[in-house]
């Protein structure tokens, strides 16, 4: 009889806790990024009654519910459209990182993980969420070759550029997938402004210097940070001389990559503009259309920056702390960092954000089935007082 009362007791108190899950999840159906909780139930400890035997079943009796834990949905939510640059959205798996200017970078509570990328410029020029975190990138320098000797540009001609994509591991070219040759026409002296890459449609703003003022041929593109560049068919009358061999792949600075994470502060103040592209790199620009050079911690200057992915070996363990941000914890494992389009980390999309993940419908449904099983209990309760009351009445 009096299991049966505290066991209506626990089924109360865990329906209790599940429906404050399910009230947050409502309360945040239109938060940027969030993603909903689910309360999970397990039966508690059983009073073994009568043993088993040879011929007979064990004879157990259960005493109640509990909250087994309260599990994240990471599944994605829906991307909306903002035409904002500054705001961004991973289509599929990985989460950016943040982190905290008022503590040590290094410490380990300041590995800060979010999917909201809803992102400003400070008054300093760093790139900060809405709560004023700091968005956490890589530096390096971009490709760029200068020739040793002036090569003789003697007349006219064009050549052949293709985008080579390079393991940032081992700096070695990827042959697949295979790229189109650029072609670009040259002068002497020219200055090729831009170059169109055929594959995004989208355009560089530095392009290739045919010939500086020295007279050195120079190869410089931000179209894809991770990307090399090999110099293709050559035209008539052009010798890259001795600097820059044709069929050559030439990479970025491969000496200032593997910098640790860097927050992202730009140098130049104020900042013009900042684009983003899909592998996640960072093209910024001053007031002047320069281009804008990022510093890292040591005072070193970078040309280059990119938003890295991270996924974790389970992203459901991850602890929530507040404000759509979560953090590791001994369930979720370490981090794993990656770059976005690469298998597994999705790709980060300008100009988009991403939903709640909420579905009201699922919601409504699990808080009818959860309201009954709240009445269930507390009429196990009730019933159970009735019987008390009856046993006690058998004294009169």
């Amino acid at each position: 009889m009096i299991r049966s009362l505290f066991s209506g007791v626990s089924g109360m108190k865990s329906h209790q806790i599940r429906m404050d899950v399910i009230g947050n999840n409502i309360a945040n159906v239109n938060t940027v990024g969030f993603k909903r909780g689910r309360a999970n139930f397990e039966d508690t400890l059983y009073q073994t009654i009568k043993s088993s035997s040879k011929t007979t079943n064990p004879a157990q009796a259960g005493l109640g519910t509990s909250i087994a834990g309260i599990t994240s949905d990471m599944n994605s939510g829906g991307l909306q459209s903002t035409g904002r640059a500054l705001d961004l959205a991973i289509n599929g798996d990985g989460f950016f990182r943040f982190s905290d200017p008022n503590k040590n970078y290094d410490d380990v509570s300041n590995k800060l993980y979010g999917r909201e990328g809803t992102l400003y410029i400070g008054n300093n020029g760093s790139i900060i969420n809405s709560n004023g975190l700091k968005l956490v990138a890589y530096q390096w320098d971009r490709a760029l070759e200068t020739a040793t000797t002036a090569p003789a540009v003697t007349a006219d001609g064009q050549i052949e550029l293709q985008r080579i994509k390079v393991d940032p591991n081992t700096l070695q070219p990827i042959t697949t997938p295979a790229y189109p040759i650029i072609p670009v026409d040259i002068s002497t002296g020219m200055t090729v402004d831009e170059i169109v890459d055929v594959i995004n449609t989208k355009t560089s703003n530095t392009g290739v210097v045919a010939s500086n003022t020295n007279g050195f041929l120079t190869l410089a593109s931000e179209l894809n940070s991770l990307d090399g560049f090999r110099i293709g068919a050559i035209g008539a009358g052009i010798d890259l001389g001795t600097g820059l061999n044709a069929n050559t792949t030439y990479s970025y600075d491969s000496a200032s990559y593997g910098q640790r994470p860097l927050e992202i502060d730009p140098d130049d103040i104020p900042v013009g503009s900042i684009k983003f592209l899909n592998d996640g790199s960072v093209i910024g620009y001053d007031n002047q259309g320069n281009n804008l050079e990022w510093t890292d911690m040591e005072g070193n200057k970078y040309d280059s920056t990119m938003i890295k992915l991270f996924t974790f070996p389970n992203q459901d363990g991850l602890e929530r702390v507040d404000k759509n941000i979560f953090t590791l914890s001994p369930s979720s494992g370490k981090e794993q960092e990656g770059v976005s389009g690469t298998t597994g980390y999705g790709t980060i999309e300008s100009g988009y954000l991403e939903m709640s993940n909420v579905d009201l419908t699922d919601e409504f449904s699990t808080m009818i089935t959860t309201q009954r099983g709240y009445q269930a209990s507390a009429r196990m309760i009730t019933i159970s007082d009735t019987m008390l009351e009856e046993l006690l009445n058998l004294k009169r």
